[in-house]
Formats: C-alpha cells, sequence, structure tokens
C-alpha cells in the first residue's frame, strides 16, 4: 500500500509539473509579438507645396522647394502623389516629381472666380505623359464653387475629348456623399449619380473630423464610407482621395493633437493594407496659410499635415513612413532662425516734403511675425502688426516739424526670435540746414585761428626757453 501511494504521489507531482510547462508554454505563445512593417504598393500622399501667404495672395512656388519636397517625399516611400491646380507654379509639379519616381495625378483648379477654366484643363492635360490621370476640379459641389453637378460634367466632357490618349483616366474629386446620394423616394437607399457615372476614376475624400466622428472610431468610420461608394460601382476604381485628420489647433481643442493624429493615422493604415484600398493621405505637409474653421471657433486648417511646414515629420508621419512607406523622415526639429531685417540709409529731409522709410523682414524659417515702429521710443500708429517674410513694410516719416528723430521697427517672429533697425531722421527747411553749414564753417575758423596763435606762443616759449635756462646756470655758478 506504501509503494501505491508513492506512485501515486509520484505519478500526481509528474502531473503538475506537465500543467505547469504546458501554462509556460501558452504565456510565451501569449506575448504579443511586434508586427513587421509592411510596405503597400500604392503609397499616396495629398500634396500641397505652399509655404508662405498661399496661392490667395499670389504665392509664386519655386522649384527649388518643389525639388526639396519631392526629395524629402521620396525619402519616405511615396510614390504617389495628387496635386491642386496648375497656377502659381504648380504646373511644374508633375514633371518635377517624375524625376523622383512619383507619380502625380494632376489636378485642376475648377471654380468660377478661374476667367479660364477649360485653358486650366488643357494645361494639366499637357502632363499626360508623367501624370497617373486628371482631377478636373476638388470639391466643386462640396464647396459650393458655383457649378452645378451638370456643369461640373461638361468640363470632365472636355478632359475626355481633349487627352491624346483615350485610356488616359480622367476624375474628379468630391466628398464621398456626391457619389452615393440617398434616394429622395426611398432614404434607406443610397444610389449612384450622374457624377460617378461620368469619371473614369472615382476620388473620394472622407474626413471624420468634420463629422465629429470619435478618434477611436474614425478609421472604420472612413472605410464604412469607401465601401458603400464602391458598392455601387463595382466596375470601376475608387482611391480614397482625402483623409486625415489635424493634429493641433487654434485655440487648443483636445480632439486635434498629435496624439490623436497618430491615433488616427495608425487604424487607417492597417485598415488599407487589409482591404487593399488606394489612398492619397491628407496631406503630406503644414500649410499656414489655410484658415478653416471647425464648429466656428477652432483653427484646423493649418495643421493636417503629417509633416511640419518647417520639414519636419509628426510622430504620425514617421509611423507611416517607417511601418507602411517603406521609407524614413526626418523627426527633427531644426534650430530656429532669428529674423533679419536690412538697414535703410538715415534720411536728410526738408520741412514738409514727403520721405519714408521701407523695411523689409528676412525669415528663413518663414513662419512670420509682428513688429511695432518707434519715433524717439513712442509707439507710432497700431503695435504688433503682422508682418509676411519679404515683403516690404513701408513707413512714412512725420515732416511737420524741425529736429531729429530716430524711426525704429522692433520685430518678434513666432518662435520668439526678434530684431531691431534704427534710421535717424533730420528734419530741417534748406535755409536752415545752409545757415547751420555756415555757422558751423565760422565755429571752426575761429578754432582755427585760436590753434595758429597757440602754436605762434609755443613756438616764442620753445625759442626762449635755452637762453633762460643757460642764464640760470650761470649765476648759480657764479655765486
Amino acid at each position: 500500500m506504501k509503494f501505491k501511494s508513492y506512485m501515486v504521489l509520484f505519478l500526481f507531482l509528474i502531473s503538475l509539473t506537465s500543467v505547469q510547462g504546458i501554462e509556460e508554454e501558452t504565456n510565451v505563445a501569449n506575448i504579443e509579438i511586434e508586427q513587421e512593417p509592411t510596405v503597400l504598393d500604392f503609397r499616396g500622399m495629398a500634396y500641397g507645396p505652399f509655404r508662405g501667404v498661399g496661392p490667395d495672395k499670389t504665392e509664386i512656388v519655386s522649384r527649388a522647394n518643389l525639388e526639396e519636397d519631392m526629395g524629402i517625399l521620396q525619402q519616405m516611400g511615396v510614390n504617389h502623389i495628387r496635386s491642386y491646380g496648375i497656377g502659381l507654379g504648380l504646373n511644374q509639379i508633375p514633371f518635377i516629381a517624375a524625376q523622383y519616381n512619383i507619380t502625380t495625378a494632376t489636378g485642376t483648379w475648377i471654380h468660377t472666380g478661374n476667367p479660364d477654366n477649360f485653358g486650366e484643363i488643357d494645361t494639366a492635360l499637357t502632363a499626360e505623359d508623367v501624370s497617373s490621370m486628371i482631377i478636373v476640379g476638388n470639391e466643386v459641389l462640396t464647396g459650393g464653387v458655383g457649378f452645378n453637378e451638370a456643369e461640373l460634367v461638361g468640363f470632365l466632357d472636355y478632359a475626355k475629348n481633349n487627352r491624346v490618349d483615350s485610356n488616359f483616366p480622367v476624375a474628379t474629386a468630391e466628398e464621398w456623399g456626391f457619389f452615393a446620394k440617398q434616394n429622395p423616394f426611398n432614404e434607406t437607399e443610397v444610389v449612384r449619380t450622374a457624377l460617378g457615372n461620368a469619371t473614369d476614376v472615382i476620388i473620394i475624400h472622407a474626413h471624420p473630423a468634420w463629422h465629429k466622428v470619435p478618434v477611436a472610431d474614425a478609421a472604420n468610420w472612413v472605410l464604412e464610407k469607401y465601401n458603400q461608394v464602391a458598392s455601387l460601382y463595382p466596375e470601376k476604381r475608387i482611391i480614397l482621395g482625402e483623409t486625415g485628420w489635424p493634429s493641433s489647433s487654434v485655440p487648443e481643442n483636445e480632439l486635434f493633437t498629435e496624439a490623436n493624429q497618430l491615433t488616427f493615422f495608425t487604424d487607417l493604415m492597417k485598415l488599407i493594407d487589409e482591404n487593399d484600398i488606394e489612398a492619397y493621405l491628407f496631406q503630406a505637409f503644414d500649410e499656414n496659410w489655410k484658415q478653416e474653421i471647425y464648429e466656428g471657433e477652432y483653427a484646423i486648417g493649418p495643421h493636417w499635415g503629417v509633416i511640419e511646414e518647417a520639414r519636419y515629420a509628426k510622430p504620425a508621419g514617421v509611423h507611416i513612413a517607417e511601418n507602411y512607406f517603406g521609407g524614413t523622415v526626418n523627426s527633427q526639429a531644426p534650430d530656429p532662425i532669428a529674423p533679419t531685417v536690412n538697414s535703410p540709409s538715415d534720411i536728410q529731409v526738408d520741412v514738409s516734403a514727403t520721405a519714408s522709410i521701407s523695411w523689409t523682414i528676412s525669415d528663413e524659417d518663414g513662419v512670420g511675425g509682428t513688429y511695432t515702429v518707434y519715433k524717439n521710443n513712442v509707439v507710432q500708429g497700431v503695435a504688433n502688426l503682422s508682418y509676411t517674410e519679404g515683403n516690404a513694410i513701408t513707413w512714412t516719416v512725420d515732416t511737420s516739424a524741425e529736429g531729429v528723430f530716430e524711426y525704429k521697427i522692433e520685430f518678434i517672429d513666432e518662435t520668439g526670435l526678434s530684431g531691431n533697425d534704427t534710421v535717424v531722421v533730420t528734419v530741417g527747411s534748406p535755409t536752415d540746414t545752409n545757415s547751420a553749414v555756415s555757422s558751423e564753417n565760422s565755429e571752426l575758423s575761429d578754432a582755427s585761428s585760436a590753434v595758429s596763435s597757440i602754436v605762434e606762443e609755443s613756438n616764442f616759449i620753445g625759442f626762449i626757453l635755452p637762453f633762460a635756462t643757460f642764464i640760470v646756470y650761470r649765476l648759480k655758478k657764479h655765486n
């Protein structure tokens, strides 16, 4: 009996050991292993190049800036971009992008304020060889720019009739609902639209932030809208043309943070990968000129980029590049550069004459700031006026009274760095000026005479001193 008891105990201990081993294996198996990065075939970004005042104030995009941006996007792993027009230097984009192995969906800006919309399309079609498609208009119906659906379809037909290659895709980009609207007789039924039928490719925009979708649900909301449109047009290529999340707002709003932007793109990129969706992420770079307002209060327009306007990446940009685009992107903010200003010459001006000072503030960061002008340390006009990098500030001088006045400009950019310059302005009538010169000449003549007299006296003393010294010496020796 004892032997059997020992055997039972022995077998029991072995079973415990085996169970413990199974549990240990289970725990190892349950350890979460980080997923290996994947590289999507279609790695798209919505691209706006403006860094200063923007198209509303006719900022011209330079080739140097475009080449810098294409270098950044190429390193990031981007192989597709979409543009938004051909004016103000934007027509260079598809040709420069091609040099960096990036294909452009060339956009056109169709608007009632554009005097030559058909010319815009014609120019875009000249880039047919280096473009993946032409996008005729952006949110023409969404933005309410004055054209209706039938007129927009007319522009699409014009592009089709004037393309060189009949297979070159012609598209337009609108908020998803304009391709999948409700049946007015059955609100639960979604139907195709004339716009959807007229395009070779359907490009939809789906922005959950504008629809007040919580960030935790935002990516799934985008997928739902994409699938809804795709179900209506099974024979057509559907592209997610814009979707994103702002990283900041003014004033601050807890919805719009870099953490929430990262959460959105982390969820979205996973769904894009799993569902094999072509997408232009909105957007590559911040554009500070934009002024979209959320709920009438929060300015979010400048903050949609996954890369700052100063060209360093936010966390979302790093995540997209490293985990889905097979690239890298710089996330180190550059040291801010202090603004500088030219130094105009001092001014001599007659009473009541016209004179002005022209200052131009240069800021390599391109961030802009505010300035204040002082006259003898007293603020002139309004303090803290806004300046834009590179634009001249012309200040009219007050010449109503005689005197010498110091005009000083002080400025500070958005990073907190500052500078200043002072111009001395002398105001006086021509007669007074000549009198002053004559007076100075008279005083100079008097001073010259006095100096001459002293020199003459000095020469006499220098002559007589040796004789006087000799006489004193002989007298002492005699005594």
